[in-house]
């Protein structure tokens, strides 16, 4: 017998399987007519729900994965998401890239939609400045060759600025959202991962945040993505003015979330009759400690090998207890481990000064059993601090690290908060899992 599959990636549902797997978020809506900034963490969903919203109107909404249509821009510039700094020029430059390639993708993808459409399309072209004007002989060549103008590392750095100041991706989003205004639809632009580009890169992206009656937009990001004290103060668009913020699975520990992940995690294996018995109370302990992470519930299930126990002839309820408890001691140590690398990459001096301190902070939290989540406050000056680890969570600079933690699903926001740009917590939680105990 096959071995059921589990899709981690919400890309690599079928089409013909999606309305199976799927189920709406409690609090998220099914359609969305406002801009709207969607944060959620790592595996949320984020993604499945922008394809969901993609399914519900498929004539007129276009989804722009940022990393995917911007990743060029890091391998030829070498700058990635997780980038510590960037000149004033450096930055201008990246936003008329990434301007000009979203712009590029926008056409691309409406294109795609209705081919009709190619003789307005070609309008857009105009906005560029003229050393970015593409040639060609069809719509196709014209977008291959602005892709590559606006990658060209001899191009001046003039016309990518005067790309970056006129906007060029938002003026080409009002005018096709124009176009589609004329046969009676809205266009919706649904851009997906922009906290896996710099931020430079991402602010055409969240420049759409703004009141529009020719389009909306939806941004996708993990909270606290690299570079976001930037997004803050010097994004036009503010939350609640211009846009919406939704908090995909927040608060994650209300009965109603545990319930929809254990409802989602189910929907992977409904089509298996040995998982039918699987008690529901298991999967709410899953769905429990991976808190607001879909995927990570996903993961626990696959390092407890229920699935290939189901397929050897059923599973009892000790079998599962027992495969739980090695499952939640493999993805703590990977929790564990991957703090540790951003503490190092961080500071490194730290690390030197408190050898293994990852054990050492473990060890203190399980001298009792944990049976609430541990709030962390940050609060004082660093000069204040009397530790060196109450040091890294103070403001200064251990926002760095609680940020890094909270977008790698490390720590989480206290519930209720949702992050936004230019905010940062003053309280969050450490991941249930990583204060889990098997005693």
């Amino acid at each position: 017998m096959e071995l059921p599959r589990a899709y981690f990636d919400a890309e690599h549902i079928p089409k013909d399987r999606f309305d199976q797997i799927f189920c709406l978020p409690p609090g998220m809506p099914e359609s969305v007519d406002r801009p709207l900034l969607l944060v959620g963490a790592r595996g949320a969903g984020k993604t499945a729900y922008l394809l969901y919203l993609q399914r519900r109107q498929p004539t007129c909404s276009v989804r722009l994965d940022c990393f995917e249509r911007l990743a060029s821009i890091a391998r030829r510039t070498g700058r990635g998401p997780y980038l510590l700094s960037e000149s004033v020029e450096q930055r201008v430059r990246l936003r008329g890239m990434a301007n000009c390639l979203l712009m590029a993708a926008l056409v691309s993808e409406s294109f795609a939609l209705d081919a009709t459409l190619e003789p307005a399309l070609e309008v857009v072209f105009d906005l560029l400045p003229r050393e970015l004007r593409p040639q060609g002989s069809s719509l196709l060549q014209r977008l291959s060759d602005l892709r590559s103008r606006a990658q060209d590392p001899l191009l001046l750095s003039r016309p990518l600025e005067e790309a970056a100041a006129c906007s060029v991706f938002r003026c080409s989003a009002q005018h096709i959202g124009q176009v589609f205004a004329r046969s009676g639809a809205c266009l919706n632009i649904l851009l997906d991962r922009a906290d896996f580009v710099s931020e430079s890169c991402a602010y055409p992206a969240l420049e759409l945040l703004d009141q529009s009656a020719s389009y909306v937009a939806i941004v996708a990001t993990r909270p606290c993505p690299d570079g976001a004290a930037d997004w803050g103060t010097e994004i036009e668009t503010k939350p609640d003015d211009h846009y919406d913020v939704l908090g995909l699975g927040n608060p994650p520990n209300r009965m109603d979330w545990i319930e929809f992940a254990s409802d989602a995690l189910r929907r992977q294996l409904y089509a298996f009759p040995t998982l039918a018995g699987i008690a529901p109370e298991f999967l709410n302990v899953v769905s429990y400690y991976a808190k607001d992470s879909l995927r990570l519930g996903l993961h626990i299930l696959r390092s407890a090998n229920i699935y290939s126990k189901a397929v050897d002839g059923g599973v009892g309820s000790g079998d599962i207890e027992a495969s739980l408890k090695d499952a939640f001691k493999d993805q703590k140590r990977r929790l564990v481990e991957r703090a540790a690398g951003l503490l190092e990459g961080l500071y490194p001096s730290f690390v030197k000064a408190v050898a293994g301190w990852p054990s050492l902070v473990m060890s203190q939290l399980h001298i009792q059993t944990i049976d609430a989540p541990i709030v962390v406050h940050i609060r004082g000056k660093a000069s204040e601090a009397t530790s060196q680890f109450s040091r890294l969570l103070s403001p200064s600079p251990g926002h760095k690290f609680v940020a890094a933690c909270i977008r790698e699903s490390i720590m989480h926001p206290h519930p209720g908060e949702v992050w936004c740009p230019g905010r940062r917590f003053e309280k969050v939680e450490f991941a249930p899992l990583i204060l889990w105990s098997p005693k």
